[in-house]
């Protein structure tokens, strides 16, 4: 079997391509692999990797797709051209309630924010947290805010747009954790950043598209709020890294070390269970 790594190597995994050589021999790059691309059989990917449609037709042979992530927006092909499997984060609750970097992250920019970004710095302890999204991550957010003495207000399915901007006026924090599809796009409006407090802050470690990047940039420029920290964004044409009260990140929040390598090992984990699988349903066909 040969597999193509198209992920990007995490610093302190000396093991990052090597655990993936239980199967078989893996190509570190596209050219690397351009004389066998019609034996490649595995691709591995990671958020910042699209993959779409003209990838499968460079891959006659492909049988698996393996992206150690939750969200899918990278994975760009047509499903009915593609009749392998793609294996995914994606409803792994039990692996993944272990994971707890992005939360971790999440708290990192809010102590920066609140120390760095105003005109002083402020504690945390008794400031008001809105979080919008409370699946695995939101949770997480929550429990180490509550440990540090803030006060945690929840947007999750059952609110409305009322109770909504009812956060966004009363809340000192706004931290995103929604999923991205069709009806969270644009979510976070002018209208509502513009009725966040002038000392409010507003965290997003989500995807960008959720956030009006527009909008945002003008409540930071006209100083509608203090500041803002974002890890992901939809456009890098209006977030400017320049402006003083705004913290922008690469899309690191989920890539700690030990993260990393413990993802990684269950995503070989779960080719090597789904390549038994296949062989057991084989075995039993004669």
């Amino acid at each position: 079997m040969k597999l193509l790594h198209l992920g990007k190597p995490t610093e302190g995994d000396e093991f990052f391509y090597k655990r993936w050589e239980t199967f078989g021999k893996v190509f570190k790059s596209l050219s690397e692999a351009a004389n066998s691309v019609n034996e490649i059989e595995v691709v591995i990917l990671d958020q910042y990797t699209i993959f779409d449609d003209q990838h499968l037709n460079i891959f006659p042979r492909l049988k698996y797709i393996i992206s150690p992530t939750t969200g899918h927006t990278h994975l760009q092909y047509s499903q009915e051209k593609f009749s392998g499997d793609c294996l995914t984060l994606k409803g792994e609750t039990e692996f993944l309630s272990g994971i707890t970097t992005v939360a971790d992250f999440t708290i990192y920019l809010m102590l920066r924010l609140a120390r760095e970004v105003g005109p002083y710095p402020i504690s945390l302890k008794g400031k008001k947290l809105g979080i919008l999204g409370m699946g695995r991550i939101g949770k997480h957010v929550a429990e180490r805010a509550i440990t540090m003495g803030m006060e945690v207000k929840e947007f999750d399915k059952g609110h409305n747009q009322y109770y909504l901007k009812g956060l966004f006026i009363s809340c000192d924090f706004i931290s995103v954790h929604l999923e991205e599809n069709e009806h969270t796009k644009w979510m976070v409006s002018k209208s509502l950043l513009y009725n966040m407090k002038p000392t409010a802050y507003f965290i997003n470690t989500a995807r960008g598209s959720i956030v009006n990047e527009s909008a945002l940039m003008n409540a930071l420029i006209k100083k509608k709020i203090q500041g803002a920290a974002v890890d992901v964004r939809e456009s890098h044409y209006y977030l400017n890294s320049r402006t003083p009260n705004l913290i922008i990140t690469d899309h690191i929040a989920g890539r700690a070390l030990e993260d990393r390598i413990e993802t990684d090992e269950f995503m070989v984990t779960k080719l090597k269970e789904n390549l038994l699988h296949t062989i057991r349903k084989q075995t039993e066909m004669f």
